[in-house]
């Protein structure tokens, strides 16, 4: 007499049949399947954001973008090494010690840092009047000082109105997602979703 024989799973080894198990098979009436991981669902995009926070955020993006730029610039102009760098003062004093520098070391030494600028001034005005005097030259560094500061305070008149505007944007979103709410309510007193949901994304994204 034959006997039926075991089914393959039982005449595979110990740790083939563990890792089978581990599996969940769903048998249904038809063929079975294994059960598959549930899909990851993806948060909403960058694009996806800016078309439901709708028109008022560009200018707050217009703000963001121009603050930043000019931020990157005022770092990279600001640097110690391009206002006021360590030995320049020191080297100055000894090369005009003896005598004064020629011309065009006075033109590198002048777009070399804004202290260099300062001091290029004073140097050109001894180069032209050699016998200038102090009440004099004191005039010409308050005017070049005064052309430093100004070039080191550019562009942060347009950071403080970027600072007091931007807030203010964002609060005009607000008032435009809240009229999009409003404005959803039908007379009847029917409301419709999409114009609802609309507004309020319209209002939580720009505030």
């Amino acid at each position: 007499m034959v006997y039926p024989t075991k089914p393959d799973v039982l005449r595979r080894p110990a740790g083939a049949a563990a890792a089978l198990a581990s599996r969940a098979i769903i048998c249904r009436p038809g063929p079975c399947h294994a059960l598959s991981p549930r899909p990851v669902t993806k948060g909403p995009d960058l694009l996806s954001i800016i078309q439901a926070a709708g028109w008022p955020i560009w200018p707050l993006i217009l703000c963001s973008v121009v603050g930043l730029a000019l931020v990157i610039e005022r770092l990279m102009s600001l640097r110690s090494a391009r206002v006021m760098p360590v030995s320049l003062l020191d080297e100055v004093l000894g090369l005009s010690r003896s005598s004064l520098p020629a011309m065009d070391v006075v033109n590198k030494l002048s777009d070399s840092s804004v202290l260099g600028q300062l001091l290029a001034s004073g140097l050109r005005a001894v180069i032209v009047e050699p016998r200038i005097n102090e009440a004099t030259l004191r005039k010409n560094f308050d005017s070049a000082g005064r052309v430093a500061a100004q070039q080191l305070e550019r562009y942060l008149n347009t950071l403080a109105t970027i600072a007091s505007a931007a807030p203010l944007l964002g609060l005009l979103g607000t008032v435009v997602g809240m009229i999009e709410i409003f404005g959803s309510q039908a007379p009847t007193g029917a409301s419709n979703p999409a114009a609802l949901s609309h507004g309020i994304s319209i209002a939580l994204y720009n505030t």
